[in-house]
């Protein structure tokens, strides 16, 4: 619930309302969040079964209209997805000139990876197919004409990443909260040092 405000904060700050589409959207939770928040929301989920959603369940990607969307999200979906550039292309087509891509991936110069080696809980193996940093999602953008506006850590995840890596019987609470406060220090030094980046990222001018 918290992470649905935040990420409505930051789509403020670039569009207010309009039409809006979850890519990977899961069970479209987001997206009935951001209908009650007064937005038009699709969601693209092939695998979706639950009618649990207020707008369009889009099961095809050529089904997503070309310039029709003021935002489209793509959180932890992104790291999932084979044809990566051929679904950047489409998605591109899709965004009105002057709307948003919002994206949100585990960042792999995560601070707090380092301590736990094969066991960080966002490799997540086999599902992951792509372990980003901030320089390869920004050279693979660039390649789909995009362009990042904005980063922003997500914090709430870099808490959760580590209490899933931890092993319980190895870490005592206090050194759990010791790497967690030491890991926000440096991402607030330097915030590609997040758990999980969230890239506010509008088209290229072509």
């Amino acid at each position: 619930y918290l992470n649905n405000h935040i990420k409505n904060r930051v789509i403020k700050k670039y569009c207010k309302s309009g039409n809006i589409l979850d890519y990977g959207s899961g069970e479209g939770q987001f997206q009935n969040f951001m209908f009650k928040n007064g937005w038009n929301t699709d969601i693209y989920e092939p695998i979706l079964k639950s009618n649990f959603h207020n707008g369009k369940i889009i099961k095809d990607i050529a089904k997503i209209n070309n310039n029709y969307y003021d935002v489209i999200t793509m959180f932890h979906s992104l790291e999932h997805i084979h044809k990566v550039s051929q679904v950047l292309s489409k998605i591109n087509l899709s965004i009105k000139k002057d709307g948003i891509l919002m994206i949100a991936i585990p960042n792999y110069n995560a601070y707090e990876r380092k301590y736990f080696r094969n066991k960080w809980i966002a490799y997540d193996a086999p599902r992951h197919l792509y372990h980003f940093n901030y320089e390869s999602v920004n050279k693979l953008l660039k390649k789909n004409n995009f362009k990042i506006v904005e980063l922003k850590p997500m914090y709430l995840d870099t808490f959760y990443n580590i209490i899933m890596s931890v092993d319980k019987s190895m870490m005592s609470f206090m050194k759990i909260i010791y790497l967690t406060l030491i890991s926000f220090y440096n991402i607030y030094r330097d915030n590609k040092k997040c758990s999980s980046m969230m890239l506010v990222c509008k088209k290229n001018k072509i």
